[in-house]
């Protein structure tokens, strides 16, 4: 939750000579300057990245339970969903993603032992190399690409960097879901594979004080001034 709180203490002289100043205007002013601060919040949890964050949120549902009411007749609090604002803002260690992955309920008894499960990946159009658009185009089922890129999935482990067996496009398709790979993890998975990596803290609710602090100052001063027929 942000409480957007400025000082103004200039104008406590002021404020000693007027016995009623007229809020209305110090209450729409602070609802604009919420209005400004929601729609900062709104636009990072969609997925704008601003300076200070250490990573940009692509969480729809998130954005919109971001909102702002006025409190009392010259505060406004801005606040959306506490559970999931600790998860866009909290520190995260790394995560092994395999025993989930391997318990779920599309995993399948390998026949050596163990359990194993397919999973997609989907590629935009955009992103693909041109012998990998042209192996959609083609139709090739058997589309290989090089060795030893790493995955997007690893983490640092004494052993190393997990990299993939075969290239990122490597057996790409299109399906009715989209442009998609498939790779698969087993009980015989790298242990260092298969990993979330470790997030620092986001310190969003600063980043966002910081974009519309100036606004946010300026829309109360004035509003002030206006209460107090100064304007």
């Amino acid at each position: 939750m942000l409480r957007l709180d400025v000082d103004v203490s200039g104008l406590s002289g002021l404020l000693r000579d007027f016995e009623a100043p007229a809020y209305r205007q110090v209450g729409e002013a602070m609802d604009t300057a919420g209005t400004a601060a929601a729609n900062a919040w709104e636009a990072a949890a969609y997925g704008a990245r601003l300076p200070g964050t250490t990573r940009a949120l692509h969480w729809p549902a998130y954005a919109r339970t971001v909102e702002h009411h006025l409190r009392g007749e010259t505060e406004v609090l801005v606040r959306a969903d506490a559970g999931m604002t600790a998860r866009a803002t909290e520190a995260r260690p790394a995560r092994d993603m395999k025993p989930a992955i391997l318990a779920g309920p599309h995993s399948k008894p390998a026949k050596a032992g163990g359990r194993y499960n397919r999973i997609p990946f989907s590629h935009r159009a955009e992103s693909l190399s041109d012998a990998a658009a042209m192996a959609l185009i083609q139709g090739v089922r058997n589309f290989r690409t090089n060795i030893g890129q790493r995955s997007k999935l690893n983490v640092p482990t004494g052993a190393g960097h997990y990299t993939w067996t075969t290239g990122p496009e490597s057996g790409i398709r299109m399906t009715p879901q989209g442009i998609r790979t498939w790779r698969t993890v087993s009980s015989r998975s790298d242990p260092a594979s298969w990993w979330y990596p470790a997030l620092p803290a986001n310190p969003l609710l600063d980043a966002v004080w910081a974009a519309v602090r100036d606004e946010v100052e300026e829309e109360a001063f004035v509003g002030w001034l206006q209460a107090l027929g100064l304007d």
